[in-house]
């Protein structure tokens, strides 16, 4: 191999080392990184939100249960309606928030 070659070679051979990101590089990261933090911490923010609303919302279905198991409660069913529909509507909501709690507990 001609002596130009090798030299040639051993240039190829010599990396270089990696150099630091630009300034402008560096910023934008950190952008990113800040609003990746930031939506971490409103899906936080917001699970916690949905774990109290679901507290509050089996409490009253526990109350409402106990109002609907006394004796007697089923005789005037004009009268138990409403409660049986809030019992029902409240059912329903704490499905949409778990369902909601779950999908935002995948992504984290």
């Amino acid at each position: 191999m001609p002596e130009g070659r090798v030299a040639d070679v051993q240039k190829v051979k010599v990396s270089k080392a990696p150099q630091p990101p630009s300034r402008d590089q560096q910023k934008r990261a950190d952008a990113e990184a800040r609003k990746k933090q930031r939506a971490a911490q409103q899906r936080q923010s917001e699970i916690e939100t949905l774990e109290a609303k679901i507290a509050a919302c089996e409490a009253s279905i526990k109350d409402i249960e106990q109002t609907m198991a006394a004796p007697g409660f089923y005789d005037d069913r004009d009268a138990a309606q409403p409660i049986i529909d809030r019992h029902q509507a409240l059912m329903w909501e704490v499905g949409d928030l778990m369902h909601r709690w779950e999908e935002l507990l995948t992504y984290s």
